[in-house]
């Protein structure tokens, strides 16, 4: 099967087996719905490139500004000027992303095996 140029070059390199996606509170679900998904990746140096690549492509929009940090050894990618605009978190096996501030600091206690190579 073909896929389109931009699914060949900048998904199918990192993208892995498993996508989770998860509603942690059905309060409020109306307004503002609480979403986290984890989309597994197989190489996470082309996954922190594809991040940068649409990260920097929705703030070309103008709409949001994210900030890179290193949060207990996770590279994470936060718009802090909105409690409402997703986090994303990178692991070494998975993409994290979340819809509210807040929702993103449990995992980060129990995930396992945070990488070592960042600082």
């Amino acid at each position: 099967m073909r896929y389109p140029k931009v699914v060949e070059e900048d998904l199918l390199p990192w993208l892995g087996p498993e996508i989770a996606v998860g509603i942690p509170a059905f309060e409020g679900i109306a307004e503002e719905p609480e979403l986290v998904a984890f989309i597994g990746t197989i190489d996470a140096a082309a996954t922190e490139t594809f991040l940068q690549k649409l990260l920097a492509y929705g703030e070309g929009s103008g709409d949001v500004e994210y900030v890179e940090r290193v949060v207990r050894g996770y590279l994470t990618f936060v718009d802090a000027s909105d409690e409402f605009s997703p986090r994303v978190a990178l692991t070494d096996a998975y993409i994290v992303v979340v819809t509210r501030a807040g929702t993103q600091e449990p995992w980060t206690t129990w995930h396992p095996s945070p990488p070592t190579s960042r600082t």
